[in-house]
């Protein structure tokens, strides 16, 4: 409760004669935003998705669909407390790498550089299911995509 009271709680009155921790007076909803919550059974973050999908927040926002765009991602709306507003389902990252896979994704995969792995999927008639500028990254359909030999 200290570290609480050392400049994290703003409304914070004590009333006098009485001691202890029932001298003080605290605005409830200040507690609950700034305590610590158990977030495991929760879905993931954008930040999480966005590192087990190897994009940027930037791509993520414009995949969910966020920027006013058509999305490639479902989302879940975040109703608790904090500065978290959007989740995602650890099932719906899993079925978007069944079905994509995104250039960085590819280099790697080949130990190249992405002149060299574009080249081979122009080659064989394989272009992004999106315009990359409208979504933020190269991504592949992946059953096209990985038989491209590296």
């Amino acid at each position: 409760m200290c570290s609480l009271l050392a400049g994290n709680l703003h409304n914070v009155e004590i009333v006098e004669g009485t001691k202890g921790y029932l001298a003080l007076l605290l605005d409830p909803s200040e507690v609950q935003s700034v305590l610590p919550r158990d977030t495991s059974h929760l879905p993931l973050t954008k930040k999480a998705a966005a590192e087990q999908l190897g994009v940027s927040l930037t791509a993520l926002d414009l995949l969910l669909g966020l920027k006013g765009n058509t999305p490639l991602i479902e989302w879940v709306e975040d109703r608790l407390p904090g500065p978290i507003k959007v989740r995602i389902e650890q099932a719906e990252v899993n079925s978007f790498k069944r079905q994509y896979v995104t250039l960085g994704e590819l280099i790697q995969r080949d130990g190249t550089n992405h002149w060299v792995v574009t080249g081979k999927l122009r080659a064989a008639g394989i272009d992004p299911v999106q315009d990359p500028k409208e979504i933020g990254v190269y991504l592949y359909d992946r059953l096209r995509a990985i038989p491209v030999p590296p």
